[in-house]
């Protein structure tokens, strides 16, 4: 028996709950009926619509604060497009601008960049600053992101 995985649609922002056996026949967003982006590629929204995501998403948000010419952020990029595509469905991946973000800058209290947080349930599961490798984050995860939770 498959799990619910939840998809935001990038084109009308409708949050979209599909089967897991039914991913790989190109669902269409139930709003707009535009297809849906099941990649699991991290999204980049501006400060309002994350927050949204945070009160609404069912699944587990890894927000990533990154900067532009920054090195370690440059690098957490890889790592951030491989654990999306793992986790497609289960989890959602956030890279925000540290900088041009200003309210979620000064919520979150970044002081360097790159910084991530795992959220889950409006609650902050974990906080990590600094470039992590694929293989740190992703025993993270395994931890706090079960598909058959939501």
């Amino acid at each position: 028996m498959g799990y619910k995985c939840y998809y935001r649609c990038v084109h009308c922002g409708g949050m979209n709950r599909v089967p897991s056996e039914r991913i790989q026949l190109a669902p269409s967003c139930g709003r707009c009926k535009e297809d849906l982006d099941t990649s699991g590629a991290p999204m980049r929204l501006p400060d309002e619509e994350v927050e949204r995501l945070m009160e609404k998403v069912p699944v587990p948000l890894l927000l990533a604060f990154v900067a532009e010419g920054s090195e370690g952020s440059e690098r957490l990029q890889g790592v951030l497009r491989r654990l999306g595509a793992e986790f497609t469905g289960t989890l959602m991946v956030l890279e925000i601008d540290a900088y041009r973000n200003a309210a979620k800058h000064e919520q979150f209290g970044i002081v360097s960049v790159p910084q991530l947080y795992l959220v889950k349930d409006r609650d902050i599961k974990a906080r990590k600053q600094g470039f992590r490798t694929y293989e740190e984050l992703k025993r993270l995860l395994d931890r706090h992101v079960n598909p058959y939770d939501v």
